[in-house]
């Protein structure tokens, strides 16, 4: 990513966006193409997790509620401090995650 052309464009628009609109990159683009590149490798990654190493999906793996953790954790993770990080490991404790 450091090397190529996108890489550079991604990097200078997530330090200034202005900055990169004025330097003449199509921010909507970008945005847009890094937004549907990071949703395709969280939905394989999700769906690796559903369907686990057996090659099929268990049902008893939807139930247990990890989407809205997941949201909670995300909106926490917003402000950034080391209470909110705290507080995640309350939601699913280090044990659970094995």
């Amino acid at each position: 990513m450091r090397t190529s052309n996108y890489g550079y464009e991604t990097a200078v628009y997530a330090d200034s966006p202005n900055t990169a609109r004025y330097a003449g990159m199509n921010s909507m683009r970008l945005q847009s193409s890094v937004l549907l590149i990071s949703g395709a490798i969280a939905g394989v990654g999700g769906a690796m997790y559903v369907v686990g190493p057996a090659g099929k999906v268990d049902p008893g793996l939807l139930q247990i509620g990890l989407g809205y953790a997941g949201i909670v954790v995300a909106m926490l993770m917003a402000s950034a401090d080391v209470k909110s990080q705290m507080f995640e490991f309350t939601l699913a404790p280090p044990d659970q995650l094995d």
